[in-house]
């Protein structure tokens, strides 16, 4: 992702809505009705274009117990929540 992992966890309230979610080590905890959602948060070197440079971070997720609905649908959401505009 384009951004920095403060960035990341500072919009995570906004991508959880009324879910319970709480900071661990190396990331973040999502309580679903049907399970949890860990979301693994990792700095990287910045991208260099020439004289400009962007943070990147990746973040992993890994389902516990969730259906493909729900996983579907909670990734729809992260993407809107995390879409960045561009030209």
């Amino acid at each position: 992702m384009g951004l920095e992992p403060g960035d990341f966890l500072r919009g995570f309230p906004s991508f959880a809505g009324t879910l319970a979610w709480r900071p661990e080590e190396g990331g973040v905890w999502l309580e679903h009705p049907e399970g949890g959602v860990r979301f693994l948060v990792e700095p990287l070197p910045p991208r260099r274009l020439g004289s400009l440079t962007l943070p990147r971070t990746r973040v992993t997720i890994h389902f516990h117990g969730l259906q493909e609905p729900s996983a579907a649908a909670l990734l729809a959401r992260f993407d809107r929540v995390y879409q960045r505009g561009g030209g």
